[in-house]
């Protein structure tokens, strides 16, 4: 028998990364995890276990590259080359260009950007080897249009998108799909940018055929 779709999450949480979690085990997924908390993790191990989802997970702080390349190779090396990759971790900070620490604004580009160049570099080869798979981003519409109080995270989203469609472009010729899923607000239950909504547009950009490939989805709240 085949083994089961690999789906690691980067920057898994209890919001969008669990919601995302449950529809891709529902959808035949192992699941692989990555987040800084060992504890927090295990909560969702347990989560996901309760509901007949199988799952792995390591921690690691995004911004610590060696932690988070030890983490990507050990979940590989249980759960398989992922089939698709959800890169969801962020630090978000609230400040205008005026009176903004330096620090907040490289911390922030240090999640964002070099997190996702990290786990691009350690993933890419044995994806692209294999020839299929997609490698999918939570964007904002910060990106696109940047609020005043809003610079850090404003700078880090849309390097991580210049990062991303400029990624797509180079290797879908290697059969990978790279996309943006950019948000136009914060996953909130019960909302139109509830969790479990945004799990439903990340599952259906990852199924895209080839040939179809979205480069960059915004998700105003509405379900294709």
């Amino acid at each position: 028998m085949p083994a089961a779709p690999h789906l690691l999450i980067i920057g898994m949480g209890p919001r969008l990364g669990l919601a995302a979690a449950r529809r891709f085990g529902r959808g035949g997924y192992r699941i692989g995890m990555i987040a800084r908390s060992s504890s927090h993790l295990a909560v969702h191990h347990e989560s996901l276990g309760d509901a007949g989802i199988d799952s792995q997970f390591a921690a690691a702080d995004v911004t610590d590259a060696d932690a988070l390349r030890d983490a990507i190779a050990k979940l590989v090396v249980t759960g398989g080359t992922p089939s698709v990759v959800l890169f969801n971790a962020v630090d978000r900070v609230v400040g205008r260009a005026l009176t903004i620490a330096p620090d907040a604004v490289t911390r922030a580009m240090s999640v964002s950007v070099l997190g996702s160049l990290t786990a691009l570099q350690a993933l890419l080869p044995g994806m692209c080897e294999r020839g299929t798979g997609a490698l999918l981003f939570t964007g904002s519409a910060r990106a696109l249009d940047p609020r005043p109080h809003e610079v850090a995270d404003a700078a880090a989203k849309a390097a991580l998108r210049a990062l991303v469609l400029a990624a797509a472009r180079d290797h879908e010729r290697d059969g990978l799909h790279l996309a943006m899923l950019t948000l136009n607000s914060e996953p909130r239950v019960g909302t139109a940018f509830d969790p479990d909504r945004v799990a439903e547009a990340l599952w259906s950009l990852a199924q895209e055929p080839s040939g179809a490939w979205t480069r960059e989805r915004v998700f105003s709240g509405q379900l294709i």
